[in-house]
């Protein structure tokens, strides 16, 4: 019975070997198959390229999300001005303007203070043209009238 046992263990053995080197044969002969995993080339791209961002000044979309709108409000360009006085010589108006640090302002019809311009001046108001953004990004000017206030 033992011979018997060892006689199969002997068999098995043989087997193995062989088929050992039958694996180790083909294993040299066929070429190697590389997978590529996708997924994997796609999300390193992904963290390649650049955060998005949205550049306001570029922006044409009339349905833009609210933090964008709070944005273009900030940018917001307008001066706090306050009508002063009005002075009239000749027929020609000269206006007397104050700003929130209370400089003065001594303009006329067609003069600038920043990127604003005087339009017109009346007898109690000036009407002076100012630029900001729209909802769509784009600059455009518009007007504001600023009235003599009385004490």
């Amino acid at each position: 019975m033992k011979q018997l046992i060892i006689i199969f263990i002997g068999f098995l053995l043989i087997q193995c070997s062989r088929d050992q080197g039958k694996r180790s044969e083909t294993n040299a002969t066929e070429p190697l198959t590389i997978v590529k995993d996708t997924k994997l080339e796609i999300w390193r791209e992904i963290i390649t390229k650049e955060p998005f961002t949205i550049n306001v000044n570029e922006l044409s979309n009339p349905f833009i999300s609210p933090r964008i709108h709070s944005e273009l409000a900030e940018k917001d360009q307008t001066i706090q001005l306050e009508l002063v006085g009005i002075v009239e010589k000749d027929g020609r108006r000269v206006a007397l303007l104050q700003d929130y640090s209370r400089k003065g302002y001594i303009v006329k019809a067609g003069d600038r203070l920043g990127e604003s311009r005087i339009k017109e001046i009346g007898k109690n108001y000036i009407i002076i043209e100012e630029p900001t953004i729209d909802a769509t990004g784009k600059k455009v000017f518009r007007r504001r009238t600023i009235t003599l206030q009385k004490e």
